[in-house]
C-alpha cells in the first residue's frame, strides 16, 4: 500500500488527493416451492456439479428453463461459485427459503477462474453456515444449455481489512505527480482487496450495493478531485464519496458523488469539486455483491503555468505537442511532432499504426481532439466521437 496512513480518529489537517478502478439482471425471487420441486442435484467444494438445461426443466416466469442446485455451507466462510460453459449463463444465489441474495452474468474475472467464456457467471460471497440454492439458466440465445459445470471453492475466514469501517478510514497523502491524463497534479495511489471486508449500510443512498467495501479519506484541496479504479482493478468496482465536513463525521455524512462503470471493464471514476480542508470519505466497493483486488488513484489537477498550456511539465517552447499532455514526449515516427498531436498517419484506417505485441505489453499515449469522426463505428458500438487507428496481429 502506497501513499496511505491509518486514520482511526481524524485530528490532523492537510492537503491530500484521492483518485478513486452489466447487463440486465433477473432480480425476481423464485417461489419457495421451485427449490423443492426443481432442484436437480447438490454441489460442494470437492465435487463440481455437471448439468444441462433443456425443455424438460422447470421454467421461469420469463420463459427461460432453469436448474436449481443445492449447496450446504458447513461453517461461516467465503465462497466463490462459478459456471463454465459455452452457453451465456446467468446464476442467482438464494437462501434456504429460495429468496434471492445476489446474482451475476458475465463474470468479470472469468480468465482468472479459468471459465470457458466471459459470458459465464461467478459470485464471491461471505456466507454463514447454512443451506443455499443456486439457480442457473441461459441468459441469452437458445433456451437450452447442452452442458455446464458449477464449481465451488471455499476460503478460510480471515480478518477484515483495517479500513473496513468509515471510522478507520486510511488517509491518502497527496504528492506531486501526474494524473491519468498526463497532467501535473497532486496524486496518490493505493491498492487493496475487498474480499474479506464487510458490506456498508452507508452506501444505501450513495451508489447502493450489497458488496463489501473499504474506506479512505482525503482533505479537500479547493480544486476538483478525481477518484478512480480504472487501472489495476480486477472486478466490477463501485465508488461512493461522502462529505464528512471539517470534523470528518462518519455518522452525519452527505453523499457527494458515486459511480459504477465510467471506465471500460466495469471500472469506476468520479470527480467532484472539493472545499479546502473538508474531509471526504471514499468507499471502494463493488456492483451487486462483487469483491476483489483494486487499485485506487486519486488526483487533484494543479493550475497550468502560463508557459505550459497543457500542464504536462514540459515548457511550450520545448514541447513537441504543446496542445495535449504528453510528459514522455513520445514521437514514434521521429517527425518532430509528438504522437499525442500527430494524426498524419493514423487518423484513417489505412494509416493505422502497427503495434508489436511480441515485445509484451505496449502503451501508446495520444489524443483524439483534432482527429476525424469514423463512420466505421456505426456498426460497432456507434459514437460520433473522433478517433485514431491502430492495428495488431493476433497472437493466438
Amino acid at each position: 500500500m502506497k501513499n496511505a496512513q491509518s486514520l482511526s480518529g481524524i485530528r490532523s489537517y492537510g492537503r491530500s488527493l484521492l483518485l478513486v478502478i452489466g447487463s440486465c439482471l433477473f432480480t425476481a425471487t423464485l417461489p419457495a416451492e421451485d427449490c423443492n420441486n426443481c432442484t436437480v442435484g447438490v454441489v460442494d467444494s470437492e465435487q463440481p456439479f455437471i448439468g444441462s438445461i433443456d425443455a424438460q426443466d422447470c421454467m421461469l416466469g420469463n420463459g427461460r428453463n432453469y436448474d436449481i442446485i443445492e449447496y450446504v455451507q458447513e461453517i461461516d466462510g467465503l465462497v466463490t461459485m462459478s459456471t463454465s460453459s459455452s452457453c451465456d449463463t446467468f446464476m442467482e444465489l438464494m437462501n434456504s427459503g429460495c429468496g434471492g441474495i445476489t446474482n451475476n452474468t458475465n463474470c468479470p474475472n472469468s480468465d482468472e477462474l479459468g471459465l470457458e467464456s466471459p459470458f459465464n457467471s461467478c459470485i464471491t460471497r461471505f456466507l454463514p453456515a447454512g443451506t443455499y440454492f443456486i439457480c442457473i439458466f441461459p441468459s441469452t440465445g437458445p433456451n437450452e444449455c447442452e452442458e455446464y459445470s458449477l464449481t465451488l471453492s471455499e476460503v478460510e475466514v480471515v480478518e477484515a481489512p483495517l479500513n473496513d469501517a468509515c471510522f478507520d478510514a486510511d488517509e491518502l497523502i497527496l504528492e506531486d505527480g501526474f494524473n491519468l491524463d498526463g497532467q501535473q497534479a497532486m496524486v496518490a495511489v493505493v491498492d487493496g482487496d475487498t474480499t474479506f471486508a464487510t458490506p456498508d449500510a452507508e452506501n444505501a443512498t450513495c451508489g447502493a450495493s450489497d458488496a463489501p467495501g473499504v474506506w479512505y479519506m482525503v482533505f479537500g484541496t479547493g480544486e476538483s478531485i478525481t477518484a478512480a479504479t480504472c487501472s489495476g482493478s480486477f472486478y466490477d468496482t463501485r465508488l461512493s464519496v461522502f462529505d464528512g465536513g471539517l470534523e470528518g463525521d462518519c455518522e452525519n455524512m452527505l453523499c457527494t458523488a458515486e459511480n459504477d462503470d465510467a471506465c471500460p471493464g466495469l471500472l469506476s471514476s468520479v470527480t467532484w469539486p472539493s472545499e479546502m480542508d473538508v474531509i471526504y470519505f471514499i468507499l471502494v466497493h463493488g456492483f451487486a455483491a462483487g469483491a476483489g483486488n483494486y487499485e485506487l488513484n486519486i488526483s487533484s489537477e494543479l493550475p497550468a503555468p502560463a508557459d505550459d498550456q497543457d500542464n504536462d511539465g514540459v515548457l511550450d517552447e520545448e514541447d513537441n505537442c504543446p496542445e495535449a499532455p504528453n510528459p514522455d514526449q513520445a514521437d514514434r515516427d521521429d517527425n518532430g511532432i509528438g504522437d499525442a498531436c500527430d494524426f498524419s498517419n493514423n487518423d484513417l484506417p489505412c494509416g493505422a499504426i502497427e503495434l508489436d505485441l511480441t515485445v509484451g505489453e505496449v502503451t501508446v499515449d495520444g489524443q483524439t481532439t483534432d482527429a476525424s469522426t469514423d463512420p466505421e463505428n456505426d456498426v460497432c458500438f456507434n459514437s460520433d466521437a473522433p478517433g485514431v487507428w491502430f492495428r495488431i496481429a493476433g497472437t493466438g
